[in-house]
């Protein structure tokens, strides 16, 4: 269930999430990671996609790793983020998980590229916290918003932890949501997309 918080502030969001992170074990992220990777295996399998763009997951966020290998494996076309410039962020051809290394912010990019995506079938965006209804807070520099924007013909999926899920976060005019969210115990249709 929606956690019912009373949040005013995107940066208030934040805070939350991040502390209800801090209470939970690694036993219990590791287990919930599992299941979110047996849940999105199977809904993106379902969905016959044949190219994908996934961020590479930090610690405290859902965990991207065995799917990336997964479908890298299955020999569907994996693209990943890389900052360019300023605030620019492209869809980068990944063509083995060896070929990753530590780019802008710390993030696991291609440490050489030739390609970026012109169509992807389906994202798997990242983000702190979530609604049911697809709202999505990310980390607050926009750059997925930005990216969705301009590319509206990706399909979105986000992955997420029970405690990212709240009743309301704030958000923006430029702000796009989900279509759809998977959880360690639920697969969530979006009810309001705007994708």
């Amino acid at each position: 269930m929606p956690r019912n918080i009373e949040i005013s502030t995107k940066q208030q969001a934040r805070e939350y999430v991040r502390r209800a992170s801090l209470k939970i074990t690694p036993e219990r992220f590791a287990e919930a990671n599992r299941q979110i990777y047996t849940s999105c295996y199977s809904v993106l399998r379902q969905k016959n996609i044949n190219s994908l763009f996934i961020y590479v997951s930090r610690e405290n966020e859902a965990d991207t790793h065995m799917l990336i290998k997964h479908f890298l494996k299955d020999k569907i076309k994996i693209y990943v983020p890389k900052v360019i410039g300023d605030n620019e962020m492209v869809a980068a051809r990944l063509m083995t998980w060896d070929g990753l290394i530590t780019g802008r912010y710390g993030l696991r990019e291609p440490k050489n590229f030739e390609e970026v995506a012109v169509e992807i079938d389906m994202v798997v965006a990242p983000g702190l916290a979530f609604t049911i209804e697809g709202a999505r807070l990310g980390q607050g520099l926009g750059y997925y918003d930005r990216w969705l924007t301009q590319n509206p013909y990706a399909d979105t999926i986000a992955l997420a932890y029970e405690h990212q899920i709240l009743s309301a976060v704030p958000t923006s005019r430029h702000d796009v949501n989900v279509a759809e969210i998977i959880t360690e115990k639920r697969w969530i249709v979006c009810t309001s997309a705007n994708l």
